[in-house]
């Protein structure tokens, strides 16, 4: 008589605790979901400003996940003061230390949007395509969860 073999249970059995640990730690790395744990901030900065919450959300991104509160807020005082000059995506751009970067894609266009369609394509205006992306998915989850 030949002796049993474990078969291939035992291999799948770690690969799938491989797995879950591996989504586990990749899960608490994860900058969109810490930015959203500070929701109740963002709600108060929201209130404060008149500032959409997806808005202040994709703001914390743009000075990091991990700064102090107070840059964050002023980052938003900042932004509710640039957007009306420059439009929300020249605003995160300016927010995100190129203030006069943005000021000056501002300067020769008849309107901030028409500005930012003519510099998005810039590679300097990844801090502005970020925060629209953000600004989008945030507004999707929250949706979805309310």
């Amino acid at each position: 008589m030949t002796a049993a073999r474990p078969g291939s249970w035992p291999w799948l059995l770690a690969v799938t605790a491989a797995f879950l640990v591996a989504f586990w730690w990749l899960r608490g790395c994860s900058t969109l979901l810490a930015i959203e744990a500070e929701r109740p901030a963002a709600l108060a900065l929201h209130q404060r400003h008149g500032l959409p919450l997806a808005d202040v959300l994709a703001l914390r991104d743009l000075i990091g996940a991990q700064a102090p509160a107070a840059p964050w807020e002023a980052a938003v005082v900042e932004f509710v003061r640039c957007r009306a000059e420059l439009g929300p995506e020249l605003a995160a751009v300016a927010i995100a230390g190129q203030p006069e970067l943005a000021r000056t894609a501002r300067a020769g266009a008849a309107d901030a949007a028409a500005a930012w369609a003519r510099f998005r394509t810039d590679p300097a205006a990844l801090p502005g395509l970020r925060f629209v992306q953000l600004r989008e998915r945030f507004a999707q989850r929250a949706a979805a969860r309310d």
